[in-house]
């Protein structure tokens, strides 16, 4: 499988709007960013269970009396991260361990991972909402709040990666959190009711690879986004593995696109009516959680109402808004993206994004225009997508254009790549600089001297990061 170069700024521009949706963050991505809250906690731990810290030479050891999530243990050693783990287990300690199983050991890495005998029923009634979210949805009862929609969003996702031979790799998928719901082709799964298999053989290099479940699905967008993962995923994996002879060469990882009927007694039509509903509140932390659940429910039929929070008063609803449209790649909404673009209130540049990954012709001339304004997202967009009259465009902006120099020359390459006529060296090279200086003629010089016979012999397709 071969990977599109990246630009850091086309990136960022996804990781920077992202960050506002995530007030209601996955638990592993908010290791990073925030603390979690307990809802968050449950969901992230394997195993949490009541018991005493007790202190073996330099060893931490979990002597446990009750079990309330996860695989019964009399005793588990906690792997040892040096002073880190000190800080947050002590010799005596008594209540509640909420810890995470990776490669076959026992983990405690946060502090709100541990808590005294007093937050029993707090995580008990973390652990009730998971089992049976129903009743924390009458409002009259319950105010809206965060730790609800998170448990919607995660609990109605529609993609699940499981791996019987290798537990902890189907974790380590969600490292790459924002890839992972970046990339995700919704619109394959829309009605579809099955499962599909990639069985692996022979891992280090991933040269084989077989759609097991089903052979009609040998070419679904989906086997393409699930051996990208599991690349780098695995070489992670392996990397943290205390005895890498002993993983196994061969294994089968399954994506299940089928959301749960239910939730306890929670239908997924009634988890899904109560997050449109959460777009009227007042508070637009609530609003943005909702967004942050329906991407994680990956459900194309969320995208007609998130349009209407495009006009929403608050920008970080609008972004928030933009980035479930850009995880989506939903082509019904590219009228009412072309109509945005030319906004400065309706971020251009992210807009340029969502339909350089839809990938609609019909947005071409709006995005010609938007280059012509100077939005880099546009640059790569009519790069990808563009006829031969962009690169005209293109070449004007390379001329005249005091910033996103290295932008305009990537898409410029991107464009010969797509043309009839081969790249030379320098091209490569330019890309590799730090700068790429306004004044060389380069390009000048070889557009005049190839413009005649220069054509574009692919289709234009939807960017894959």
């Amino acid at each position: 499988m071969t990977q599109k170069l990246k630009h850091t700024s086309r990136v960022i521009a996804f990781v920077v709007s992202a960050m506002a949706v995530l007030s209601a963050s996955d638990p592993i991505l908010a290791l990073s960013f925030e603390e979690l809250s307990m809802v968050e906690i449950v969901h992230y731990a394997d195993l949490i269970v009541e018991g005493k810290a007790v202190k073996r030479g330099r060893d931490t050891f979990i002597e446990i009396t009750r079990t309330l999530k996860g695989p019964k243990h009399k005793e588990i050693k906690l792997s040892s991260t040096g002073s880190v783990l000190d800080t947050f287990v002590h010799g005596g300690d008594v209540g509640f361990f909420c810890i995470y199983i990776y490669n076959g050991q026992f983990h405690i890495s946060r502090p709100q991972m541990v808590h005294p005998a007093k937050a029993k029923k707090k995580l008990e009634l973390a652990l009730v909402m998971w089992k049976d979210p129903q009743p924390f949805l009458d409002l009259s009862k319950n105010p809206e709040n965060i730790d609800i929609i998170y448990v919607l969003g995660q609990s109605f996702s529609r993609y699940e990666v499981t791996c019987k031979e290798l537990p902890g790799l189907a974790r380590e998928f969600r490292w790459y959190y924002l890839d992972y719901y970046n990339d995700i082709p919704w619109g394959h799964h829309r009605k579809v009711s099955h499962s599909f298999k990639i069985q692996v053989k022979g891992d280090p290099n991933f040269n084989e690879y077989v759609c097991i479940a089903d052979p009609k699905h040998s070419d679904d967008p989906l086997v393409d986004f699930m051996i990208r993962h599991i690349q780098r995923s695995y070489d992670q994996f392996r990397a943290d593995s205390e005895d890498e002879a002993k993983l196994p060469t061969r294994f089968t990882l399954t994506l299940d696109l089928r959301p749960p009927a239910k939730v306890g007694a929670l239908t997924y039509d009634q988890a899904i009516a109560y997050l449109y509903d959460r777009f009227k509140s007042k508070n637009n932390d609530i609003v943005r959680a909702s967004l942050q659940a329906l991407m994680w429910m990956c459900d194309n039929d969320s995208v007609t109402h998130v349009l209407q929070l495009l006009d929403h008063k608050n920008d970080f609803v609008r972004v928030a808004a933009l980035s479930l449209l850009l995880a989506a790649k939903d082509p019904q909404t590219v009228p009412t993206l072309i109509e945005r673009i030319a906004d400065a209130d309706y971020y251009p540049h992210l807009v340029a994004e969502i339909l350089n990954r839809i990938g609609d012709p019909k947005a071409l001339p709006a995005l010609k225009e938007a280059a012509r304004r100077g939005n880099a997202s546009a640059y790569f967009a009519i790069g990808d997508m563009g006829t031969a009259d962009c690169f005209e465009i293109l070449i004007n902006q390379f001329q005249i254009k005091k910033r996103d120099l290295r932008s305009i020359h990537h898409a410029l390459t991107i464009m010969v790549g797509r043309s009839n006529l081969a790249k030379e060296d320098w091209m490569y090279q330019m890309y590799q600089v730090d700068q790429v200086i306004p004044e060389d003629p380069k390009w000048q010089k070889w557009w005049a001297k190839n413009k005649a016979e220069f054509k574009i012999v692919t289709v234009a397709k939807r960017r894959q990061r």
